[in-house]
């Protein structure tokens, strides 16, 4: 009994301060893999239920807990949450040239730098699972107070006129603004009063949230490259924004956001992707839940 109340204990514990999501019912295990594959293509099935998101299982995610009404109601949970999945981190650091070495400042430096940047990957990963299955995650990364956007990055480069005539028939009302991005290429599309703004980014400007990404572990290029080939240019991209954070962004909002970029992802023949760096398959796919 004692053994019994000590790992129930503990998972008390998990479910307030380890890194976590929480779903009001467990998908099975090969949607819960299909929907991380839309994080990562390389995500597969290790050791039974796990899944390890990256090559080199830096990343895995854990098979699914069951928490009962008792643990939920001790945790303070939502009255819908039934399970729970763990995230654990392995940071792939080149062991030093001499034993000695693992005690230095830079070594350890450079350790925590990669627990960091591997943790930034996975709160993405699991905030954008919550939202594929209705759930809540934490912690909380820095993408969900920015304000709620979809990116569509396509090989094809519309010019001024093409692309008015695009938005026009997914976002309609707005028109040209000039703004200090202009002189780099970038054609910002706007009104008052409008519940969304459109911007087209030429490449190299396109590669910028891609390689922020990318240096923080996640695998955009993949994702994205998977489905299109981009030109010889690069990379060109339409970015969808409201002006509400995403985390405060109500489901109409997000839904009518998800619609237009998915519009324009289909007339470009382009993948669209939410600020998590998932693959955007419904326009569901960008409401994020309050709690």
């Amino acid at each position: 009994m004692a053994l019994f109340r000590s790992r129930r204990a503990t998972l008390q514990r998990d479910l307030t301060r380890s890194m976590r999501l929480l779903l009001p019912a467990a998908p099975d295990t090969e949607r819960m893999l299909a929907a991380a594959r839309l994080f990562s293509p390389a995500a597969r099935h290790v050791d039974g239920n796990r899944i390890a998101v990256d090559v080199d299982q830096r990343v895995i995610l854990g098979p699914a807990v069951e928490i009962d009404p008792g643990l939920r109601h001790a945790a303070q949970l939502p009255a819908d949450i039934t399970a729970a999945y763990f995230v654990h981190i392995t940071p792939a650091v080149p062991l030093p040239a001499r034993p000695g070495d693992a005690l230095t400042d830079r070594y350890q430096a450079k350790k925590r730098e990669a627990v960091t940047t591997l943790r930034a990957q996975a709160a993405c990963l699991i905030n954008g699972l919550a939202t594929r299955f209705a759930g809540i995650a934490y912690p909380v990364p820095p993408e969900a107070d920015q304000p709620l956007h979809a990116g569509v990055y396509t090989a094809r480069e519309p010019d001024a006129e093409e692309l008015a005539a695009l938005v026009s028939r997914h976002v309609p009302g707005l028109a040209p603004v000039e703004n200090e991005w202009s002189g780099r290429g970038v054609i910002t599309l706007r009104a008052d009063g409008a519940a969304f703004e459109v911007e087209y980014w030429p490449p190299p400007v396109a590669q910028v949230p891609l390689t922020d990404r990318a240096a923080r572990g996640a695998d955009p290029f993949t994702v994205v490259t998977d489905v299109i080939k981009p030109s010889g240019r690069g990379l060109h991209a339409i970015i969808v924004r409201a002006a509400e954070p995403a985390r405060g962004a109500g489901p109409e909002l997000a839904r009518a956001l998800g619609q237009a970029a998915l519009g324009l992802a289909a007339e470009t023949e382009g993948v669209c992707m939410d600020l998590f760096g998932f693959r955007v398959l419904h326009p569901e796919d960008l409401i994020i839940r309050r709690g």
